[in-house]
C-alpha cells in the first residue's frame, strides 16, 4: 500500500474517530506532499554532490544530506501514520 492509500485510510479513521471533518484532516494530504518534494529535492543533492570536490564543504555538505535523509526516513513514516 503505497503512502497516499495510508494517508487516506488514516485521513478517514481520523474523521470516525474523533470530531475533525473531511476538510479538517486535509493537512494530512498536505503532510504528505510535502515529504515528497523534500524527498525529490534530497534525491538532486546527491548528483550534486558527486560533482562537489573534497573537503570540508563535501563533508558538511554530505552531512547536511544525512541529517535530511534520516528526518524524512524516521520521521514521515513515524508522525504521518
Amino acid at each position: 500500500m503505497d503512502l497516499y492509500a495510508k494517508t487516506e485510510k488514516k485521513m478517514e479513521e481520523m474523521q470516525l474517530t474523533s470530531a475533525l471533518t473531511w476538510i479538517e484532516v486535509q493537512f494530512m494530504k498536505k503532510a504528505v506532499d510535502e515529504v515528497f518534494r523534500c524527498r525529490m529535492t534530497l534525491k538532486w543533492t546527491y548528483a550534486m554532490a558527486y560533482y562537489l570536490q573534497k573537503g570540508n564543504q563535501k563533508e558538511l555538505f554530505e552531512d547536511n544530506q544525512r541529517f535530511g535523509d534520516g528526518l524524512l526516513s524516521k520521521r514521515a513514516h513515524r508522525d504521518l501514520l
